[in-house]
């Protein structure tokens, strides 16, 4: 087993012809090489604050920033009003924003994403887009797999 390789899960039949030797090797090799990048690139930062626009508002900025496409920001349908405000009310964001969900930066529901991609999305409260949806943890999974580059997600502080 190469340095850095642990295998925790069960092995099973032909294990040995699938997970070889340079294969385990070219893993090692890739996590070693791309792995902090690969984590970068793929990270789901969970952001508690306090103040709910205040933490959006950061979030779009620097997901608008690290993303040539589309940011989606999520939101409960009873939030859904007050962030259009929000993001309205931005003056570097409002343009953009322009156009509904065409917008280069849209606000959506849970149940809007449905068969939308975007290059970055900002999921707020993803606990109240789950328990406000009649399908509940089929929503939230829908919104939570609507990103193909970067995903912030948002709770308020309790």
């Amino acid at each position: 087993m190469p340095d850095g390789v642990e295998i925790t899960g069960p092995l099973h039949d032909r294990f040995e012809e699938i997970l070889t030797p340079t294969a385990l090797e070219l893993v090692a090799l890739l996590q070693r090489d791309l792995g902090g990048r690969r984590t970068e690139l793929l990270a789901v930062r969970q952001t508690r604050v306090d103040d709910l626009a205040a933490g959006v508002r950061e979030a779009v900025s620097e997901l608008a920033g690290a993303v040539e496409g589309t940011v989606g920001v999520v939101v409960p349908v009873a939030r859904r009003g007050e962030a259009q405000v929000w993001l309205d009310s931005w003056s570097e964001d409002a343009g953009a924003a322009a156009g509904g969900t065409e917008a280069r930066i849209a606000v959506l529901t849970g149940r809007d994403t449905k068969g939308l991609e975007f290059d970055g999305i900002v999921v707020v409260s993803p606990d109240e887009i789950e328990s406000e949806s009649a399908t509940g943890r089929a929503t939230l999974y829908v919104v939570l797999t609507r990103a193909t580059q970067r995903m912030i997600t948002l709770t308020r502080l309790s």
